[in-house]
């Protein structure tokens, strides 16, 4: 039977393990959006530590209107190409795979962040902007590749700028890219299809999904996100991560805390197995999963490819090892006392 410790494979890659470190900001990011040493230092010690894929943490593709926040990293030029590759190689030697993930703030950055500029707004943004931004995704991805990554991930997710396309609490346009589902989705499928021109067919793409949680008030019902997974599925997505939430959205997920027993886990895998149902592209879930058990039962039900993890990681970089070896489940509380501006950190690890 099929565990979170078999091996699978997309496309070109072949994974050891069912396990993804989620894209997980770090504020360890150099002032000027490079990878800094210490950035290097956490992606070695996750590959040593046995993780399968280990994604980053989200890069803006567009500067400075696309950043998120302060120390994060960039992908917007030529001259970040190096930094990745030696991230690339650092994570090959010792034995995982690495993927990039990209993105662009879109709404939700501040002006701080942005050069006091006015952050981009997806519903009155008109063509030629929709262009430009479709041309530094394409752009951005054509870099990860350059710098041999294994993949790309668009972000799609927590309410930066192509979260808000898709989705109806967010989405108010009244012209071709609003309404309808296949609407709302146009944008974000015209830039996964640019990417593909731009980094060919074999190279695998993936995609962070919201499936639940809203931009606001609302949220992601079960036909929008069926509607949209099964949209990028026909497009050629290679991955899909289940994920939800977004910054300052009511009972935001990805703020969840004291995640202490099995009935408390996997708050998202409901909605997994809603699109697995409805997609054949491989697919992750992230969202409080804790338990081998309950890692192994996802894996071996085919309800997810992967299991997605980020605070875990934090306090154990070597969990994969750990759990091969025994170990029942995470020792991470989900207490989130590791996000730290000066750098992620688990306030248990002395």
């Amino acid at each position: 039977m099929k565990d979170v410790f078999s091996p699978f494979k997309i496309k070109n890659l072949n994974f050891k393990n069912r396990f993804i470190r989620s894209a997980t900001h770090d504020w360890l990011g150099n002032e000027d959006g490079s990878i800094s040493e210490r950035q290097i230092a956490l992606y070695k010690d996750l590959a040593i530590g046995g993780t399968g894929l280990i994604m980053s943490g989200h890069s803006c593709v567009e500067f400075p209107r696309g950043r998120a926040g302060i120390k994060q990293n960039r992908i917007d030029d030529d001259r970040f190409i190096d930094d990745y590759r030696k991230m690339s190689d650092i994570i090959h030697e010792n034995g995982s795979l690495f993927a990039v993930q990209i993105s662009h703030a879109g709404a939700q950055t501040n002006k701080d962040a942005i050069n006091n500029l006015e952050p981009i707004d997806h519903n009155t943004m008109d063509i030629d902007d929709i262009n430009v931004l479709t041309d530094a995704f394409t752009k951005a991805a054509l870099r990860v590749r350059l710098s041999g990554a294994d993949a790309v991930c668009v972000h799609m997710a927590h309410g930066y700028f192509l979260c808000r396309t898709l989705f109806s609490d967010s989405n108010k346009r009244e012209d071709e890219f609003g309404k309808s589902i296949a609407n709302r989705s146009k944008i974000a499928l015209k830039i996964i299809d640019s990417v593909r021109s731009a980094v060919g067919k074999d190279y695998p793409i993936f995609v962070k999904l919201n499936s639940t949680g809203g931009t606001g008030e609302g949220h992601v019902g079960i036909e929008e996100l069926v509607g949209v997974s099964t949209l990028l599925d026909e497009h050629g997505v290679d991955l899909i991560e289940i994920s939800g939430g977004a910054v300052g959205s009511k009972d935001n997920p990805i703020d969840r805390l004291n995640i202490l027993k099995i009935e408390d886990e996997g708050y998202f895998l409901e909605r997994a197995k809603v699109v697995r149902k409805n997609v054949s592209s491989p697919m992750s879930i992230v969202g409080g999963i804790r338990s081998l058990s309950l890692m192994n039962e996802i894996i071996g039900s085919g309800v997810a490819d992967f299991i997605s993890l980020s605070r875990p990681f934090i306090r154990e970089p070597d969990l994969v090892t750990r759990l091969k070896n025994g170990q029942e489940k995470v020792s991470c509380i989900s207490c989130s006392k590791c996000r730290n501006f000066d750098g992620i950190r688990c306030v248990f690890n002395k």
